[in-house]
C-alpha cells in the first residue's frame, strides 16, 4: 500500500512538474509571437498605420491630460 501511496504522489509531483513546465514554453511561444507581430508593425509605414498610430497617441494624450484632472477633484 505504501509503494502505492508513493507512486501515486511521485505522479502528481510529475504532472505538476510537466503542466508548469508546458505552461512556461507556451507562454515564451505566445511572448515570441508578439514581439515578432510588433516588430513587424513597426516597420509598416503604410498611411493607415501611420493614422492609426498618429490618432492613438492623440488618444493617449487626451486621457493623460484627463485623468489627472479628474483624479486631482477628489
Amino acid at each position: 500500500m505504501e509503494k502505492e501511496i508513493k507512486d501515486g504522489l511521485n505522479f502528481v509531483l510529475g504532472a505538476v512538474s510537466k503542466v508548469k513546465e508546458e505552461f512556461d514554453n507556451g507562454f515564451q511561444g505566445v511572448n515570441s509571437t508578439f514581439q515578432a507581430l510588433a516588430e513587424k508593425g513597426a516597420q509598416d509605414n503604410s498611411e493607415i498605420s501611420v493614422n492609426v498610430r498618429k490618432y492613438a497617441q492623440e488618444g493617449i494624450n487626451y486621457i493623460q491630460n484627463v485623468v489627472p484632472a479628474s483624479s486631482s477633484n477628489n
